[in-house]
């Protein structure tokens, strides 16, 4: 599972990326599988997937998502990896988004993250205004 304080880092590298820039991006974290990566047009299919309540992982939909063209770190982040988190660009909608940042996923940290749904959806079943506090806090 990607630690919070890694996101954090991530987000912070990604702000700092979007500062040298002279537009403001709005950025998207999702959670992704790999399906293929074509390196000369810089462009990588991926399945966006989504963790229910009960631990399920559910592909949501397939996209194609650009690469940065000044960023091998991305792709050798990619390229070994079945899931990964990323940072992506703009509308995911469109399929023209492009990621900034990558990080790769093992199945047991995949396992992981979906122990953690599954915990905090009990507990909010259990204590929702504790939980929703927690998260104000923490």
């Amino acid at each position: 599972m990607i630690s919070r304080s890694r996101l954090l880092n991530l987000y912070l590298l990604n702000n700092r990326k979007r500062e040298q820039s002279s537009a403001y991006i709005l950025s998207l974290i999702m959670l992704v599988k790999v399906n293929s990566i074509d390196i000369i047009k810089k462009k990588i299919k991926v399945i966006q997937l989504d963790i229910d309540d009960f631990g399920s992982v559910i592909p949501l939909k397939e996209l194609e998502l650009n690469i940065s063209g000044d960023d091998e770190s991305v792709i050798q982040t990619l390229k070994n990896a079945s899931h990964a988190a990323i940072f992506t660009e703009d509308n995911i909608e469109d399929n023209n988004s492009t990621i900034n940042l990558a990080n790769a996923m093992t199945m047991d940290e995949l396992n992981k993250a979906k122990s953690k749904t599954i915990d905090k959806a009990a507990r909010e079943t259990r204590y929702p205004r504790l939980d929703r506090l927690a998260e104000e806090y923490f």
